[in-house]
């Protein structure tokens, strides 16, 4: 985008997300040796269930100028900004 003459406008934007799922059951089972039952491991049932997303946003944005006055007077000027935002 260039709104004014020597100026140039930049801006982009970026979003990522990531979701994760996990299911965990874990039955007990008898534990032998030499035929003899030793013991039962684990010791109870266990479930485990987790869920998770993260979100990611990303902001760019800059803004170049670039000029000659009066044919002896030169400018040159940069602005940029970035912005990141984590959501969890």
């Amino acid at each position: 985008m260039t709104p004014i003459k020597g100026m140039e406008i930049l801006a982009s934007y970026a979003s990522r997300r990531y979701e994760n799922k996990q299911d965990k059951f874990q039955n007990t089972y008898d534990t032998y040796e030499g035929g003899n039952f030793i013991m039962t491991y684990p010791t109870t049932k266990s479930r485990y269930e987790e869920w998770y997303q993260l979100i990611k946003n990303q902001f760019n944005a800059q803004v170049t100028y670039e000029n000659t006055f009066n044919e002896r007077h030169y400018f040159k000027g940069f602005l940029g900004f970035q912005t990141d935002e984590f959501k969890k």
